[in-house]
């Protein structure tokens, strides 16, 4: 287990599929198809599967944030038993999907608002959100929030930025 690799902080064991109530928050643990692991005093350490997560607060807009994903299938169905509205997807392509697939992302998903997430940081990634602009059906494109660094997001109770 991580805790014991780890030894330090607060651990609660989930898996995917699974929620829990941390006192008026509910996060829901959701597939992503990434690698998962983190630096140990020997190289990596395997940490489990790789998660996305889902946070609700009663009156306020759920929250999901992909993680480090590809597009898959089954973002269809966090979509039918979550309903997300506000949706965080990695658009920076080489580790994580690409303009392309956060597109399909949004069309499985469809949520309020769109804040794209892990481009811009290093070279390989993509150098700006325009490409994922682009690749966006049209009736997406008014619901992308894209910040600068430091800048802050604000949305509704249902989600609309």
């Amino acid at each position: 287990m991580l805790a014991a690799q780890v030894g330090t902080g607060r651990f609660t064991g989930m898996n995917p599929g699974g929620t829990i109530d941390l006192g008026g928050m509910h996060v829901s643990l959701t597939k992503a198809f990434h690698s998962s692991s983190i630096d140990g005093p020997n190289g990596p350490i395997y940490t489990g599967m790789p998660n996305g997560l889902v946070v609700g607060v009663d009156g306020l807009a759920t929250l999901y944030h992909a993680g480090d994903t590809d597009v898959f299938g089954d973002m269809a169905i966090i979509a039918k038993l979550l309903a997300p509205k506000v949706c965080i997807l990695p658009i920076g392509d080489h580790f994580t999907m690409g303009a392309k697939g956060a597109a399909l992302a949004v069309e499985l998903l469809q949520p309020t608002t769109i804040i794209p997430c892990h481009y811009k940081t290093f070279p390989l990634l993509a150098p700006s959100a325009d490409d994922f602009r682009d690749a966006l059906a049209p009736e997406y494109k008014d619901r992308l929030a894209v910040a600068e660094v430091g800048q802050s997001l604000t949305w509704t109770a249902n989600g609309a930025a």
